[in-house]
């Protein structure tokens, strides 16, 4: 379909058997006339970075709106990725001071940590390095822009709820488990407003993991719930990097096709689990839990000494074999406090999360449980259109480090869920908090 002259192409080849076949055909997310997309590449590893230099968006630095097209030839970037052999736009990438016929994007280069583009007819009279590059009296001078991740070593302590404060009413859950493996969960919604999980298990290599998902369908509520009926479907891939103890940068990149668009969150700490600290630099607790997550205030209680104690190595992914495909997340918080996240299914086989949050005696913990709805998946997620509303109640004790018994009980059975209870096993350990009778 020529319809858009001159807009380019990018075509992606690889030697199997001493053959060269072409694995994929690349265009531009925002694809326009004379926008000259593929006029420079550079390749590493399993991405490839693609230049449009006279693309026209207004859009600056990355991810921004790239259909506002006011900005004649200000030029772009595209970094594309390969996921599950497919290739996919992972970021859109723009100078921070877009000008007219600037050309960003006429060379450019692609290494493991870093982003080089120039933009040789870029017009500020700025000398050196970050220069004010808003004074354009100097015509065609021309830059260079240094794009570059900052990391911060994964720590134990990462292990915890995070979440954008700017999109307050959905986050993720973030286990570290031993031998550089992570597990990340996004308790989220669809693009109907009902809640979604993915669920995502991967590596990471000291400051970055990389992880790919799969998201849940056609389970159905206990007891109904039936773990052949599970179809699980690879979804994409997630990425994960820390800038410090309490700041880090989560980013999504869907399937193709999936209709799911790629994009990340700054996200900050939003709880502190009992028994990590970071190695570097301090943890700080929220003053609030985000609005699907509220403060809880202690209740000072005893503990019965004869039953076994809920401790700290309780923090972990906990499910039922008879039942696999669904379970629990737990995070043991300070002053007796205790989050609990079902990652279940409705009774239409709908994935959904119940969040759970309460206080525990010593042995015993009982929870409220909360359901959402009505947001929306990013980038169109609005935290003032999410409905929270009391689904039930949970309870949860453990009989050993191991092992443990979950009940739940809806507040009402109009939407088809009945109480019940399931025997649980542990799933993970957290790295950094060792099981304590």
């Amino acid at each position: 379909n020529n319809l858009e002259e001159n807009s380019g192409a990018a075509y992606l080849f690889e030697n199997i058997n001493n053959m060269w076949q072409q694995q994929a055909y690349l265009k531009a997310s925002n694809t326009e006339e004379n926008d000259y997309f593929g006029a420079s590449v550079s390749l590493i590893k399993n991405q490839v970075l693609i230049s449009a230099y006279n693309e026209d968006s207004n859009a600056d630095i990355i991810n921004g709106n790239q259909n506002n097209n006011s900005i004649n030839n200000a030029g772009a970037a595209y970094l594309f990725s390969k996921i599950n052999d497919n290739w996919v736009q992972e970021k859109y990438i723009k100078a921070s001071n877009p000008n007219v016929d600037d050309v960003f994007g006429y060379a450019l280069s692609l290494s493991d940590n870093h982003i080089i583009i120039s933009s040789h007819r870029e017009d500020s009279n700025s000398i050196g390095v970050n220069g004010n590059a808003f004074n354009n009296s100097s015509k065609d001078s021309g830059a260079v822009f240094i794009y570059k991740n900052t990391f911060f070593d994964f720590q134990p302590a990462h292990s915890a709820l995070w979440y954008d404060p700017e999109q307050n009413g959905h986050g993720i859950n973030v286990y570290m488990l031993a031998d550089n493996r992570i597990i990340v969960i996004w308790y989220v919604y669809d693009h109907d407003g009902h809640p979604l999980w993915l669920l995502g298990l991967g590596t990471h290599d000291g400051q970055t993991a990389t992880l790919d998902v799969q998201s849940g369908s056609d389970g159905l509520f206990p007891p109904d719930f039936n773990s052949n009926d599970v179809n699980l479907t690879n979804w994409g891939q997630f990425k994960l990097s820390f800038n410090d103890c309490n700041n880090g940068l989560f980013e999504w990149i869907p399937l193709q096709g999936n209709g799911y668009s790629a994009g990340q969150m700054n996200v900050v700490r939003l709880t502190n689990t009992l028994g990590l600290t970071c190695d570097s630099g301090t943890t700080k607790a929220q003053n609030n839990l985000s609005q699907s997550i509220k403060q809880i205030k202690s209740k000072k209680t005893q503990a019965n000494q004869s039953a076994v104690s809920l401790n700290v190595s309780h923090s972990a992914l906990w499910y039922d074999p008879t039942q696999n495909g669904h379970g629990i997340n737990v995070y043991m918080l300070a002053d007796n406090r205790i989050i609990v996240i079902w990652y279940v299914f409705d009774n239409t086989g709908k994935p959904i999360w119940l969040l759970g949050l309460g206080e525990h005696d010593g042995t015993r913990a009982t929870l409220t449980a909360q359901i959402g709805g009505d947001g929306l998946f990013p980038p169109d997620f609005d935290s003032n259109t999410v409905n929270l509303q009391d689904w039930g109640t949970m309870e949860l004790e453990f009989s050993g480090c191991n092992n443990g018994t979950f009940k739940w009980a809806p507040v009402a059975n109009d939407k088809g869920y009945t109480a019940g209870e399931m025997p649980i096993v542990r799933l993970t350990n957290t790295l950094g908090l060792e099981c304590a009778e």
